[in-house]
């Protein structure tokens, strides 16, 4: 990194810095809009179903 992108950096950072409040605010806004409601839980697998006989076998492989 050179001299002026160091300087410029440091520039940006101290802008940013200087009012807490609106850096809070707007770090908040990002947030809950990048992270809303959480998502939906898939649903549940379907049961398995036993044979006729009523024991269970595992699936035949193909």
């Amino acid at each position: 990194m050179d001299l002026a992108t160091y300087e410029a950096e440091t520039a940006f950072a101290d802008l940013i810095c200087t009012d807490p409040e609106w850096l809070n605010e707007e770090f908040d806004a990002i947030a809950s809009a990048s992270f809303g409601q959480p998502p939906v839980p898939p649903p549940p697998a379907p049961p398995q179903v036993s044979p006729d006989d009523g024991e269970w076998r595992p699936p035949s492989p193909t």
